[in-house]
């Protein structure tokens, strides 16, 4: 899929992530069942992804 935005879009989309990947980062570390753990790091992983393309 392709996706395009205008440059004040793909800003606001970046920064938006980062704060999400940010705040994940305590969620994760709060969380005591393994299961859940790997499903949010997996989907802070997936946000990385997309979050990485914003910057190219």
């Amino acid at each position: 899929m392709i996706v395009e935005l205008s440059d004040e879009l793909a800003e606001e989309l970046k920064s938006t992530l980062g704060e999400v990947i940010t705040e994940m980062s305590s969620e994760i570390a709060a969380t005591d069942n393994p299961a859940y753990r790997r499903k949010l790091e997996a989907r802070r992983e997936r946000l990385r992804s997309i979050h990485s393309l914003c910057s190219a």
